[in-house]
Order: structure tokens, then sequence, then C-alpha cells
């Protein structure tokens, strides 16, 4: 029987090749000789004969000298080119640091409407220090005040200013103020607040004093002959006085600032809020500052009474070693900013100095109904509307060189979701919020409150914390309140909508 080897193939067949010897089953493997190979390798190039033909020969030679020199000079020339340009390039711009008043979102309170802490119907500063961890929570990183100086008792209108050295007693004392200025720094935010100059009470004492005949005090404010201004609505007589004062709205005394005791007493007033830690002032009705004989305020006598002030505050402030370098801001509105006499002239040749921003604050004046106010979406409807708007608006910061700044709604107008309807509302708040620069929110707007329903205060209604009877605003369930609610106050409230999807954008 064969045993059981393994066999090479045949070259031919593929088959073990063996041979059978007779009488034995054995194998005889077939031992054949191997071809013998070499591998040869191809030759790459030139070869040492070839070379040597080329080495010296008289064209090649020269040939690849001057190569060489061409390759050494074209490098040293690119590197010489790469430093110049280096050198000699335009330098990058060096980045701006940017304030702590630009791009932030700002929020407007109205004080008396915001949060009662005392239980006397009456929102105050000690209220607002109370929720200061509810605005944190949804980006706010200022608190604007409105109003924090003593006005009229009859109502809380802020240009009624009755003793500008002193803070409505409604609201608290000095001390009150005081204390919800470092609670806001203590949530790393920053406090500005109302500086109204350009109006007074009849209660004031300037007033008062010019009044009665007092010529220092009388300078304080525009007088004009009364059998000269019989039939002008701007100015009121005083019990048959044969002088008669400029107005604004036909009713508050418009101070004299071009008068050198007045400016000194408003830079005075300033210095005052500075020293509680108040980090920057709005002025409002900028345009019945410095009023002419023609009704206009011009705009260069403004931009010198407000360059004066702020030149008052950073000497102030400068003069103090833990308040040197600190940037109090002054800011105004693009809407009496632009009713300035001769402001396209002064923007041509002048920049703003005299201001830190201004805010624009057209958006405003927009309705869907054509009765509500002049600027109405009923034609070209609300899209388009508020596009052309933005346009104009965005065109009107480039052409004065401000910074970008913006508010839609405050407590002089109808809210949003009155204005338009919920939805639009909140939409336009969101995109608001998504505009270059700062952005100045009115308290409520972010949870889309509509107008009170009380015909009195329907812009300055209650701040809705929460469902109650009172909306949070009071722990007092018993007393009447001054300001009204909104008809679904039990559904569009901070606690009810805190964590929906739309108040979240707030925090992105």
């Amino acid at each position: 029987m064969m045993d059981d080897v393994k066999l090479p193939l045949s070259a031919d067949t593929k088959t073990a090749e063996a041979y059978t010897s007779e009488g034995d089953s054995k194998l005889i493997i077939q031992k054949k000789e191997l071809p013998q190979m070499e591998l040869v390798q191809p030759v790459i190039g030139l070869t040492k004969e070839q070379l040597e033909k080329y080495r010296n020969d008289p064209f090649w030679k020269p040939f690849r000298m001057f190569m060489f020199v061409l390759f050494w000079l074209i490098w040293v020339a690119m590197f010489v080119g790469a430093v110049l340009i280096v050198v000699f390039s335009p330098k990058c711009a060096i980045e701006k640091d940017v304030q702590w008043w630009e791009a932030k979102v700002s929020y407007q309170i109205f004080t008396s409407s915001f949060r009662d802490s005392d239980r006397d119907g009456v929102g105050d500063f000690k209220g607002i220090a109370e929720k200061l961890e509810e605005i944190r929570k949804i980006g706010v990183q200022n608190v604007w005040a409105t109003p924090v100086i003593a006005t009229d008792k009859d109502d809380f209108d802020p240009y009624e200013v009755s003793d500008l050295m002193q803070v409505d007693e409604r609201f608290g004392d000095i001390e009150s103020l005081k204390y919800l200025i470092t609670e806001v720094h203590r949530f790393n935010m920053h406090f500005v607040m109302d500086f109204p100059i350009s109006t007074t009470s009849r209660k004031h004492t300037w007033f008062v004093k010019a009044s009665k005949g007092d010529e220092v005090f009388k300078d304080y404010y525009l007088w004009k002959k009364t059998t000269e201004v019989e039939t002008d609505s701007r100015f009121k007589t005083m019990n048959g006085s044969a002088e008669s004062y400029m107005t604004y709205n036909e009713k508050l005394p418009i101070v004299n600032l071009q008068n050198k005791d007045v400016r000194i007493a408003v830079a005075n007033a300033a210095k005052k809020y500075l020293d509680l830690g108040v980090d920057g002032f709005y002025i409002p009705l900028v345009n019945q500052v410095c009023k002419t004989d023609q009704n206009l305020s011009s705009a260069h006598l403004v931009s010198e009474a407000l360059k004066y002030l702020k030149n008052e505050i950073e000497n102030y402030t400068g003069s103090f070693k833990e308040r040197q370098g600190k940037d109090v801001v002054i800011f105004t509105s693009m809407t009496d900013l632009n009713q300035l006499d001769g402001i396209s002239d002064y923007a041509k040749n002048n920049n703003f100095s005299f201001v830190h921003y201004v805010i624009d604050d057209s958006m405003k004046k927009l309705s869907k109904v054509s009765w509500l106010y002049n600027d109405s979406c009923t034609d070209t409807g609300i899209s388009q509307c508020v596009y052309s708007k933005l346009k104009q608006s965005m065109e009107n910061f480039k052409g004065k060189n401000l910074p970008y700044f913006w508010q839609f709604t405050d407590y002089r107008v109808s809210r949003l979701s009155s204005r338009f309807n919920q939805q639009i509302g909140n939409l336009l708040t969101f995109m608001e919020l998504t505009l270059p620069g700062g952005i100045e929110i009115y308290y409520g707007q972010e949870i889309g409150m509509p107008n009170a329903d009380e015909k009195t205060g329907q812009f300055t209604g209650l701040m809705q914390w929460d469902g109650s009877e009172k909306t949070g605003f009071t722990e007092e369930a018993k007393m009447d309140l001054f300001f009204g609610r909104t008809a679904d106050y039990k559904l569009t409230n901070y606690k009810v909508l805190l964590f929906q999807i739309y108040y979240n954008s707030w925090k992105n």
C-alpha cells in the first residue's frame, strides 16, 4: 500500500509527478533540475558614462551655474519681499475694549409699579432690590429706574420734578436708593436713572421763588411779557402776572440751561447721585434744553450744555482714587435729538461727544391702527413697515456715527402686545434682542404684558409676578392700588411664563 506522501506538482499537468517500481508500491519522486534566474535592475536616468559626457560640456556647465545662482536670487528676493510686506503693510486696527454699556440688555423699570416692599401700595427701591435675582435670570445687565427724583404727588410724571436734589420719598429715602444700587452691583449689574433737567414742577423751589419775583431764580426759567404771548399756548401766566413762562405740554415750566447757575446746580445734583454709586443718567426731553424764542432748541447750544455736564461728571469721578477709570454714561433718545434745530448740519461737522449713546425709539411710534400713532402699518403691512423703520434707523445711526441702541416701547406709549397682538408683540421683542448693539427693554415686555385695564396708567400697569389678586406686586391684599393689572394676569405673569420656550430665549 502506498504511503501518504505530499508531492510537488509537475509543471505541465499540475499533478504529482511520480513513478511506481515493480514489486514495491512506493513513489519515486522525479528530480528535475530547476532553471537559474537572475533579476536585472533597469537603469534609471543617465549612466556614468553619459554624465561624464555632459559634465564639462561648454554649454551645460555655464547653464547649471546660471540656474543655481538664479534660484538663490529668487529665494532671497522672496524673503526680502516677505519682510517688507510685514514691515510696511497697514497695521490691524487695535480692537477697542467694549464698554460696560455697549451690547447690553438694559431693563427699564417704572419704579412705582414694579414691586411694593412695605405694603403701602407704591413700588419702591427695596422692592426693586427684592426682584434683582428674577431679572438677572433673563440676562439683564443694566437696571434703569424711572423715576427716582422727587416729583409732584398728584401722579408719577418723571418730568414734573419738585426737587432735583432729593429722591421721591414714596420710593424710599437716600439710604434705600444706596442699598438698591449696592445690590445691583452685587449682582454684577449697573444702575442708571432718569435725570430730567429740562423741566420742573411749579412746586419746585426754583419756580416758587421765581414766581415771587426773585430775580436770581427768575432767570432759571424762560419768560416773556404776557402782552406778547397772549395767543401763544406755549406760555402760561400766573395770577394775572405781567410776564408768562414757557412750558412743555402747556403745563411744566422749561428750565433755562443757558444760565450758568442752573448748570452748576444740575451738575451738583448729578454729583450727589454719583456718590451713591449711580453708573449713568438718561436725559429726557433733550429737545427742550436751551429753548429759544422760536420754540426751538439749538443743537449747538444743547451740545454745550451737555458737554459741561459730562465734563463735570468726568472731573468729579476722576478726583476720587477709587472711582478713577469709571465710565459714567449720559444718554438720550433719537426722537428728541432729531428735533433739535440745526441737527443735520451739526451731524455733518461735529461728533456727538456730549453723550455716550442715543437710543433709537422710532419703533415706539409703530402701530397696526392709524388712529393710535402717526406711523401706521395698515398700508404696507407690519413686516414691511418694521423693515423700513429699522433700515431708516440704521442709516440714521451711521450718519451720526453713533453706536446702535434700540427701544421698542416705554411708559409713554402703548405696549407692543396692545399695539399689535401678543404673538406679534413677542416676535418684535425677540427681533429686538437680535439687533446689533445695546437693547432697552421695558418691564413686563419680556412676558408679553399688554396695557393695564385702568384708563389711568395703562402703560405703567403693575408688574405681574404671579397670578394672585395683587399679581405679586404687594403682600397687602386689602389695599386698592393706584395702578391696575391686565385682564389676563392669571396667565400672563412671570411665574407662569418663566420656563416657556419664548421666555428661555432671553437667556440665549
